[in-house]
């Protein structure tokens, strides 16, 4: 099987070695890496794994934020180079998180029925504590949602995940995708995605700054998409987006505490104890 991992990235230097480093050691074979204009220094840790042969590094100008046209090109791109049998379309902030640790993901891939091409997987937000913050986040993040809502208090969404096809189509956010041999998704657990989509307020509002202001340039479109970043860009320009990370998203001791507590987070040490054993 060859397992080809797709990545759009723009500022991510807090968390995208962990990342990389994360999915090489479950099997990934091949890693696409499109750069949408960092100027954090992820671009310069992207080229050094560049340089070993690990990734190979597109690169997109900042503008619209159009993922949906830069994911689907490096889907194809994985298909068509690569002869992927399985893709996996990721954000930064994602890790894709085989039920089994020793089982790895190939291997839960490889009890897929062939009648089966596409999968979608839950996605689960661990939340920003207050830490010292001198590791990864995925070393200090250890608390997560036991039950992982969006803004509007619905379920995450699921991510797709697709065996390699022509003609690959990739919605924005990575949601769901088509191709010539793709039929309809299977819901399953045998893959999680770890999700950390705030770690700092640095973090966070770059990354609010350079999604939101993307989403409002693009005339292409619909309104809804990416509304959490359209919402969170209007607290920006406002001047209360430091307000809302403080009192909504960032949860001192005696909040967590407490959700601890209501059973609504629960400690979840699996991917810190994955790198301080096998990665470091």
């Amino acid at each position: 099987m060859v397992l080809v991992l797709t990545i759009l990235v723009r500022d991510e230097i807090d968390i995208i070695k962990s990342m990389i480093d994360f999915h090489l050691a479950h099997g990934v074979d091949y890693i696409i890496v499109t750069d949408n204009g960092s100027t954090d220094g992820t671009y310069d840790v992207c080229k050094e794994y560049e340089r070993k042969g690990e990734i190979e590094l597109l690169i997109e100008p900042p503008s619209d934020f159009s993922q949906h046209r830069w994911v689907t090109k490096m889907a194809n791109l994985a298909y068509d180079k690569y002869q992927a049998d399985w893709v996996i379309n990721a954000d930064a902030d994602e890790l894709f998180v085989p039920a089994q640790e020793k089982i790895g993901l190939k291997n839960v891939l490889n009890t897929i029925p062939e009648s089966i091409s596409v999968l979608h997987l839950p996605r689960h937000d661990f939340v920003c504590n207050v830490r010292a913050m001198t590791k990864s986040p995925h070393v200090e993040m250890v608390y997560r949602k036991v039950v992982s809502l969006n803004l509007a208090g619905e379920p995450l969404p699921p991510k797709a995940i697709h065996r390699g096809s022509p003609n690959i189509i990739v919605s924005q956010g990575n949601h769901h995708v088509t191709g010539d041999i793709l039929g309809e998704p299977l819901l399953t657990n045998e893959i999680s995605v770890y999700h950390y989509p705030i770690r700092s307020y640095q973090q966070f509002y770059s990354k609010v700054n350079n999604g939101g202001s993307g989403y409002a340039k693009n005339t292409e479109l619909n309104p809804n998409n990416g509304f959490h970043k359209r919402h969170w860009y209007e607290l920006l320009l406002k001047g209360e987006l430091r307000t809302a990370y403080d009192n909504e998203y960032r949860i001192g001791t005696k909040k967590l505490d407490e959700a601890i507590n209501n059973n609504e987070i629960i400690e979840d040490r699996r991917i810190v104890d994955f790198i301080n054993t096998v990665l470091d």
